[in-house]
């Protein structure tokens, strides 16, 4: 692992940190789609004991991010096609829907003053590898409305659908067309969130992520 992955254990709750380290490294790409996750090799890279190593697969394998197999193991769960498209049709109600609670929040002078300086913080991660930069900023864009919307059970929906659409953005990401149509996607959700303008936050949203399926899925037949 890199130290991109590792995340500081949190006292007294070293379940929660481990869940949280292997969800970050899974999610960028350090573990792989059908990779077998061996438990002794976890357990020289988190720093931890077998019994929680095991727990935090056992709640990986619930959230569907790991597959346990009797017998064989733990694998990262592969994803079909369909199954991310799939993916990518319930994050735009679900984050569309985010960003329409986010826009109502905002109308009271605190909310927007709060969500104005997250933002432009999130524009200046200070990294120079510009797919990289983008990733971070994007994932700090999408958290920014999704928290913002205050709804602990959406936070939790929209939580589960990260890991398989954050691997599309891996290889997405290194294409500057792609990076750039997102950004001006983010500015246009941004700018109607900070107007108050609940349904154009909403379709704003909506729009940015019926879109980036489009140009993911394009990239990957063309890989084809």
């Amino acid at each position: 692992m890199n130290d991109t992955t590792v995340l500081p254990a949190r006292p007294g709750n070293q379940g929660d940190a481990l869940v949280e380290r292997l969800k970050g490294a899974i999610q960028q790409g350090i573990y792989a789609p059908g990779q077998r996750l061996i438990e002794a090799d976890l357990m020289v890279d988190l720093g931890a004991g077998r019994g929680p190593v095991r727990e935090a697969l056992r709640r990986l394998g619930t959230l569907g991010i790991v597959e346990l197999i009797p017998n064989r193991g733990a694998f990262v769960t592969r994803f079909s096609d369909k199954d991310l498209f799939d993916l990518f049709r319930v994050r735009e109600g679900l984050e569309g829907w985010a960003a329409r609670l986010t826009a109502e929040r905002v109308r009271s002078g605190s909310e927007r003053e709060r969500f104005a300086a997250v933002l432009e913080a999130s524009r200046r991660p200070g990294i120079a590898d510009p797919a990289r930069r983008f990733r971070e900023e994007n994932r700090l864009f999408h958290d920014l409305v999704i928290e913002t919307a205050d709804n602990a059970f959406l936070v939790a929906a929209i939580d589960r659908l990260k890991i398989p659409a954050a691997r599309l953005h891996l290889r997405a990401a290194t294409v500057d067309g792609y990076r750039e149509e997102s950004e001006r996607e983010h500015q246009a959700v941004a700018s109607a969130v900070l107007r108050g303008d609940p349904d154009a936050a909403e379709l704003a949203m909506r729009r940015h992520l019926s879109r980036a399926r489009a140009r993911i899925f394009a990239q990957l037949d063309e890989a084809l």
